[in-house]
């Protein structure tokens, strides 16, 4: 019997030579050309879809996983639905479906370094966007979360990571549509192996980025429990990176999500923070312990932040009082050495802002060694050795302190002494008047003084009372030595900012102040020189001040400083250019710092707090509002006043124009009468002499008919005689020729007095009308005459010089007499009697007026209208008025 191996030893050579047969050949040209990533890929996606045996397609997975760096592209387009179906099928396989998990990560990894965005062209997110294109791939992600196995868990918490830096809203909007997805992801934070909790806090954190939806569904998961419960294990401050992302995850579920901030309140998740701010005194703070205080306190200011709701805000503000919160606060802000002492000061001022209640409570506040809140905040603030943000931060709470609150800010200023500097060196006034009057002065001492009385006009005139002993001199009101220390700090741009924004919100608004102001010797040329002044038009900032404290002065001036009133201020402004200074304070008004502070709640970088900065910017309105107001009053005035010269100009010319017409009416009507005179004159000889030859032509031919009818009789009787019949036929025939020719001459006469008689009447008609034309310009003169003296007196009441000569007036009296005292007027008709008073009653009071004989109609109505009449020795009569 032959050995077992050598029995199978035939066949295995078979076996050989079939297979050197059938793959001689392809073996001996792969040999020869290296086969490129995307054959190998092809082969392996296909080992992986064809086999059976789960060992093949482990294999195959992990060799897919080693290519996946090198051959992204390749295994992405060819292995990515394989590698999902493994996921699918081979899940209870450990081992392959952290295979495929892996590959997948490394497929859907952006190319562009950590910490960058991606580009949407980049491969890892084209991928990503294909992988999260389909639902149900998410929601088998999200199956794999209730594996136990470490890798598992781990890796698909890392590609869900990955899918969400990649295509947040897309990941997000899947897991919003799945039911039980934000269950299975807060489970993670139950993970009793750290770095699965730690890869599921940052998968947390992504996903409620920006997504109020997301935030609440993770909030009502209880996720506030979860997190405190995380960050007390942790150790609370002590924590480092972990209590970092916890801190980081709570600002996600809070911010900007009025909702969620109510439940944490409710859920008494403040008494929780408690613990984290009693730490121990310690000579030393390393940045991860400091950068995490600072973060928690960020968290808080959240809460108290201006951008919640005012309702929301005083809730959480009380909240954090009642928790003791806000004590224990207070108590690490003042007697601890944590280094960003700015930080704790900005949330201190902004748990108190426009509270009362915690005004009052941060007021009586003292720390351990007896000295009060706000002269340990005066004490930081004054003290060059400190951090800007630090000293900014104390005006930012005096600021927190003072604000919505007249009682604190009328308490504050009770102690400045109005008597002097008190002594007591605990007191705030004396620390203010310190910080505004020492010889360096201040910008935070100018800043803490302008939020004591900012808003508040009763306090701004109290501290007008106030009076402090110079070294120089006697006493002086405060506002006069912070005018004078003006000039004193030129060199220090950042007191001089302090002390204009100080002069410029007290005088708003308070005119007794604006007085005071103005009393100071030469202080308007100094404003003058300032605003002219090629420094300070060069920064915008300082330009604005200066430009808004004159603007001060014109807008809250009740006119009562004698050269300084806004007239006076107004002729300055004018000169300085109105357009130039309304431009600049434009310019103040848009300027980076001023809006920036405005608009934020605390910028250590703006030389404003966020009340001064709006402040300004109303004050800015107002100014321009009242400046512009000044300029069109002025304007309008002007226009009235050349108007009204105008128009007593104009009255005048229409005037002199009815003084032309009426003289030449006058002429007109003389020359009318002279030949009216002549006329009738004329048409009375030429119809004497017409009647006297009409009557002789009447009696001639009466003669004629009768020498006709004694011929014609002597001719019947006389018949035999032919010589006397031929003598009657000639002396006939020469009467009629007469007779014809006398006729003829009495028609052309006739005509001739006809058309005398015509122009008689035409000159009647033209003196009638040219009469009532006069009496009419009389009325009108008269009228004219009112409106110039109606004018002459608004010129007198506004001072305005004009030329007033009696001469014109004799003149018009003269015009009025030759109109009156026409050579043919017998009648005197009751308008121009009336007419006649009016201008007596408005013009003279004594002069007397010579008329001709009138009727007694026209005597009884110029009696009627208010004249005395008496008769002189000579004609005429003479009359004057009452």
């Amino acid at each position: 019997m032959r050995p077992p191996s050598l029995f199978f030893l035939p066949g295995l050579c078979l076996y050989i030579e079939v297979m050197s047969f059938l793959f001689g050949s392809s073996l001996k040209e792969e040999e020869k050309i290296a086969p490129n990533g995307a054959d190998m890929v092809e082969r392996l996606v296909t080992r992986l879809n064809s086999s059976m045996m789960l060992d093949d397609r482990r294999a195959s997975v992990a060799s897919l996983k080693s290519l996946s760096k090198q051959y992204k592209v390749d295994v992405g387009t060819h292995a990515m639905n394989p590698l999902i179906s493994v996921l699918k099928d081979d899940r209870a396989d450990v081992e392959i479906s952290n295979s495929a998990l892996e590959t997948l990560i490394n497929v859907t990894t952006p190319e562009t370094p950590e910490g960058e965005q991606p580009s949407d062209d980049d491969v890892g997110v084209m991928f990503t966007e294909i992988f999260v294109k389909s639902a149900e791939n998410v929601i088998l992600l999200l199956s794999l979360l209730e594996e136990t196995d470490l890798y598992v868990r781990l890796n698909t918490v890392k590609l869900l990571t990955t899918l969400l830096n990649n295509r947040a809203t897309h990941l997000q909007d899947a897991i919003m549509k799945e039911p039980v997805a934000c269950a299975k992801l807060m489970e993670l934070l139950h993970e009793r192996r750290e770095i699965i909790r730690n890869e599921g806090l940052l998968l947390l954190i992504g996903l409620t980025r920006g997504n109020q939806q997301m935030q609440k569904l993770v909030a009502f998961q209880n996720a506030f429990d979860e997190v405190m419960s995380i960050i007390s294990q942790e150790g609370n401050s002590d924590g480092g990176i972990i209590v970092d992302d916890c801190i980081r995850l709570l600002m996600n579920l809070v911010e900007d999500n009025v909702s969620n901030q109510n439940f944490f309140r409710e859920s008494s998740v403040f008494s929780r923070l408690v613990p984290f701010f009693r730490i121990e005194k310690r000579a030393s703070w390393d940045d991860e312990l400091v950068n995490t205080v600072v973060n928690m306190l960020a968290l808080m200011r959240v809460f108290t932040s201006s951008k919640t709701p005012t309702n929301s805000r005083r809730q959480n503000q009380n909240a954090i009082v009642k928790t003791g919160l806000f004590l224990s606060l207070c108590d690490f802000t003042f007697t601890s050495t944590f280094p960003k002492r700015g930080e704790l000061l900005h949330t201190v001022g902004s748990v108190m802002c426009g509270n009362s209640e915690i005004q009052k409570m941060f007021a009586n506040y003292k720390i351990a060694n007896k000295m009060p809140s706000l002269v340990a905040l005066l004490n930081i603030a004054f003290q060059p050795s400190n951090p800007l943000v630090d000293r900014y931060a104390t005006i930012f709470c005096y600021q927190c302190v003072t604000e919505g609150n007249p009682e604190m800010q009328q308490a504050i200023a009770h102690t400045l002494n109005p008597e002097g500097i008190p002594s007591d060196s605990q007191s705030v006034g004396l620390l203010l008047c310190q910080g505004i009057l020492a010889k360096n002065i201040t910008w935070e001492g100018a800043c803490a003084l302008t939020h004591v009385f900012l808003d508040n006009t009763e306090v701004k005139e109290k501290l007008l009372q106030v009076a402090l002993q110079s070294t120089e001199s006697a006493q002086q009101p405060l506002l006069t030595m912070c005018v004078g220390r003006l000039s004193a700090v030129k060199k220090d741009r950042r007191g001089r900012l302090g002390l204009l924004l100080l002069l410029v919100l007290w005088l708003h608004d308070c005119p007794f102040a604006v007085n005071i102001f103005l009393q100071t010797p030469d202080v308007v040329s100094f404003l003058v020189n300032m605003i002219h002044d090629n420094t300070t038009r060069g920064d915008a900032v300082l330009d604005g001040l200066v430009l808004c404290l004159f603007g001060v002065c014109v807008s809250s001036n009740d006119g009562t400083q004698a050269g300084a009133d806004r007239d006076a201020l107004m002729q300055y402004i004018k000169h300085i250019g109105t357009e130039d200074f309304l431009g600049r304070l434009e310019r103040f008004s848009k300027c980076d710092d001023l809006t920036r502070a405005a608009q934020s709640d605390f910028d250590s970088s703006a030389p404003f707090t966020s009340a001064i900065a709006s402040s300004l910017l109303a004050v800015v309105d107002v100014v321009k509002g009242a400046i512009s107001g000044e300029v069109q009053s002025t304007t309008k005035k002007e226009t009235k006043h050349t108007g009204n010269i105008a128009g007593v100009a104009y009255h005048d010319s229409v005037i002199a124009q009815y003084k032309d017409v009426i003289r030449e009416q006058d002429a007109r009507i003389d020359e009318l009468s002279k030949q009216l005179q002549k006329q009738q004159g004329i048409g009375s000889v030429t119809s004497h002499n017409l009647q006297q030859e009409n009557e002789k032509l009447r009696a001639y031919v009466e003669h004629l008919q009768s020498q006709l009818v004694s011929n014609s009789t002597a001719s019947d009787k006389t018949e035999g005689s032919e010589k006397e019949d031929g003598e009657w036929l000639h002396e006939r025939t020469l009467l009629e020729q007469q007779l014809a020719t006398t006729q003829q001459a009495n028609s052309a006469l006739t005509l001739d007095l006809k058309s005398a008689t015509d122009k008689l009447r035409e000159c009647e008609k033209q003196f009638r009308d040219l009469k009532g034309q006069h009496e009419y310009l009389l009325v009108v003169l008269v009228d004219e005459n009112n409106n110039k003296k109606k004018y002459q007196g608004l010129l007198r009441d506004n001072n305005i010089e004009f030329s007033d000569d009696d001469e014109d007036e004799d003149d018009d009296d003269d015009v009025l007499f030759e109109a009156i005292n026409l050579p043919s007027s017998r009648l005197f008709s009751n308008f121009a009697c009336a007419s006649l008073y009016a201008f007596s009653k408005n013009r003279f009071a004594s002069k007397a007026l010579c008329l001709q004989p009138f009727s007694n109609n026209s005597f009884l109505s110029l009696q009627r209208n208010g004249f005395n009449f008496f008769k002189l020795r000579v004609s005429p009569l003479v009359l004057s008025p009452k």
